[in-house]
């Protein structure tokens, strides 16, 4: 998990995304736009969070 994430974070950024926000006018997915920013996030502290849940039900931590 810590590998893909930087992997993810080394990655070049899309050359579309600019292209896109051109062609369309601002703010026209920016409740979408904003969401999958914040599930990109977010998600490894809540996949951490879940692992350490299921450490602690088990018992082994």
């Amino acid at each position: 998990m810590i590998s893909a994430t930087a992997l993810l974070n080394l990655a070049p950024l899309n050359p579309y995304l600019a292209v896109v926000q051109e062609i369309r006018p601002p703010g026209h997915f920016l409740n979408f736009n904003g969401l999958t920013r914040s599930v990109s996030e977010a998600w490894p502290f809540l996949a951490v969070g879940y692992l350490l849940a299921m450490l602690g039900r088990s018992g082994r931590v």
